[in-house]
Formats: structure tokens, sequence, C-alpha cells
């Protein structure tokens, strides 16, 4: 590059797991001249909760954010090597952010908090971005933030209780122009509750009018287990009915476990057991596939329960299951508390991946859990299981 050329390099959207692998990232681009800055679920969660609950403002009692004794030693330590901090969303300060690069003026931090995303950009697609890719799943977010206060989750303390949402007419510009570039489409609606948007209904309204304009497209959500009861305010139709008429063809739900008890441990009360059987058969009968988000390791787990609570999972109806490990991310009000209390808590975090254990689990052994989490895989994903849910799928689908 040219001397009067500043090169940036962002590391996005960095999940806990992914932190150490973009740290040594930073290094090398920084070896090599660039600008880097880090922002992403890890940072701004573990600032949010580690930092900011003892400094309400946000203020560091220090001169530099990175030496303040409550600033995250691993977001401290990147930032003394010259790496950027990004905290919150970008939209709204990126541009002053660049400017400041550019005139050599930087910060160590930067907090974006939580903007106003009615006039933020949607996603683009260069030509040829999905080459090479098994499938074309496109992305995007109607809305931002959960209502409920699930102890695991970093999402409610990054991205707020409180809902903010995009228009539906910039919603309805970003379908067009995405159907007309590729035809028939599919899309992940990224949101992390979908139906606690206050503009669902209008969404689903405007996506079906779409459809019976002609354009082809199917769409997946992600929702919590109460929304099957939703209904919308002008139509007084169901939830799931003017879902499957928008196009839905799948939606990933939190079901996390099939015991009451735990939620309510966990601050998931929203989820009643005894009505998943029912929820999942309204879905179902809208044509509308089940894909169970599901955490194994909750403290009163065993590996006879897990298996148990397996089948149970199975014999409810659900398409798809994902199991996870209960893992304390930072971020999260499990990994406040346990760093407050002192908690072993796996130092690695390359290890925060929910696939393997990164905490002590207090009646199984790391081996015990790990077993009991690649048997779930087997136990869910029989040759029978799979044959019945194939011959149920809609070829008209995806």
């Amino acid at each position: 590059a040219s001397e009067d050329t500043t090169i940036v390099v962002g590391l996005v959207g960095v999940q806990t797991n992914m932190f150490p692998r973009a740290c040594d990232l930073a290094r090398e681009f920084l070896k090599a001249g660039a600008t880097v800055v880090i922002g992403g679920f890890h940072v701004s969660g573990s600032i949010t909760m580690l930092h900011d609950n003892k400094h309400p403002a946000g203020l560091c009692p220090h001169k530099e954010p990175y030496n303040c004794e409550l600033m995250p030693p691993e977001c401290a330590d990147i930032m003394r090597e010259g790496v950027i901090i990004f905290h919150g969303e970008a939209e709204d300060i990126w541009p002053a952010v660049l400017a400041d690069i550019c005139s050599g003026t930087q910060k160590a931090l930067y907090r974006g908090g939580r903007p106003d995303i009615t006039k933020a950009p949607l996603p683009s697609y260069p030509p040829n971005y999905f080459d090479g890719f098994f499938a074309k799943l496109l992305t995007m977010d109607s809305g931002r933030g959960c209502p409920f206060d699930c102890s695991f989750c970093s999402i409610i303390n990054v991205q707020g209780h409180d809902m903010r949402f995009r228009t539906v007419e910039a919603i309805e510009a970003w379908i067009r122009n995405v159907c007309a570039i590729n035809g028939r489409t599919f899309w992940f609606f990224t949101d992390d509750n979908f139906c606690r948007n206050p503009c669902w209904e209008d969404i689903l309204l405007s996506c079906a009018k779409l459809k019976t304009e002609g354009l082809d497209f199917q769409f997946m959500i992600q929702s919590d287990l109460a929304a099957w009861r939703l209904k919308g305010k002008q139509t007084k139709r169901s939830f799931v009915e003017l879902l499957a008429e928008a196009g839905c063809t799948q939606v990933f739900l939190g079901v996390e476990t099939v015991r009451q008890n735990a939620l309510q441990q966990t601050g998931k009360p929203q989820n009643q057991v005894a009505t998943y059987k029912h929820m999942v058969d309204l879905y179902h009968r809208a044509g509308i596939a089940c894909h169970a988000s599901y955490i194994i390791g909750f403290p009163n787990d065993i590996p006879t329960t897990i298996a148990e609570d397996v089948l149970t999972l199975q014999s409810i109806g659900f398409d798809q299951a994902s199991f996870y490990m209960l893992c304390p991310i930072p971020g999260s009000r499990d990994h406040t508390e346990m760093h407050e209390s002192g908690k072993w808590m796996d130092p690695d975090f390359n290890n925060y991946d929910s696939f393997q254990p990164s905490m002590r689990h207090p009646l199984m052994s790391p081996e015990e859990w790990q077993q009991a989490y690649n048997d779930a895989w087997r136990v869910f994903y029989t040759k029978e299981h799979l044959v019945s849910k194939l011959s149920q799928v809609n070829p008209n689908n995806y």
C-alpha cells in the first residue's frame, strides 16, 4: 500500500472460543503495519458484565481503559499490544472510528452501544460470495434484543432486553432485491427471538404479500417456546399460521431441556415442557419443521437422565436437534456469578465452544459429561429417526 493508505483490519463478531485465534491474527496484522479492531460478543459481553456492572457509567477511574483493574484481563492485554477493542454495535460510530484511525488519533476502546437500527444498512453479498459453498443461506436481522433473562445467555447483556427493529419497508426492499439477484432464495432471520419483534405481524404479512406477487423464497427463524400462543393484533390470526403463509419452513427453538425444574433454575420459566408436544404438532400442521436447541449439563443431569431426555425430545416430534454443553459464556449471568464466587472455569477460551466441558459439573466427571454429550447425538440421530423425518419432507421446501 502507498504511504497515504491506511489499512484497517476488522475482526467482527468474535465469540469466546474464537478470541484466542483472533488475537493471534491481530498480532500478525499489527506486524504487517495494519490497524486492528476486534469486536463481537466476547469483548462486548465481558466488558458489560465484568466492568460496566461495577462502573455503571462505563467510566474507568484510570486514564486508560487497559489500566483498569476491572477490565477483563484478556481485553486489557490485547489493548496494551495496540489492538483496538470495539464494545457494542458499530452502525452509529464506525465512520468516526475510521476517521480517528486515519488521523492517527484512535482510542484503545470504542463503545457503539445499542443504536437505533431503523436506518442501519442490511446485509449485501458480493458476486460469487457463495461459490464453493454446499448451499446458499442468506442472513438478515429484523430486530435485536430479547425480553427474557436466561442465565446462560450473553446476547441479552450485549443487545439488551428492549426490542429494537428495522422498518418493514426496509425489510421488504431487501427481500425484493435478493430475490431479483438470486431467483429462488432462502434466508435466516438471525434475530435471537423473532416473535418478540413488535412488528412481527407486519413483517409476515409483507412476506406473504410478496409471495402472492410471485417472489420465490423461504426462510427460517429463531423463536421462544411461547410464540405459538401469539395472535396478530390486526388479523387476530395465530403466529404459526401467519408464519407459514409468509414462507417460513423451519423454526429454531430454544428448548434447552425437557425438565421443568432445570428451566426454572436457569431463568427460563416461559418454557413449559407440558406444551412442547402440542407446540410441535401445531408447527408441523402448518408445514414448518422444528429444530431444537438443547443444553446438556444442567446441575441435576447425569448420563442416564440425559439419555432418557434425548429420547423424550425425539418422541415429542422434533425434526432436528443441536446439542450444546452448558458453558459459562463471558457476558452471561452464569459466568459473572462463577467469576465473582471464584469457581473454576477453563482458562483456555479455545474450549468455550459448547462442545466440550469448560467448567466442573457437580455430578459428572469431565469424561462422563463428554461421553453423555457425544451419545446424545447418536441417540437422537438414529437411522430410523432420519428415515422417518426425511419421508415427511415437503419437496416444495428446501
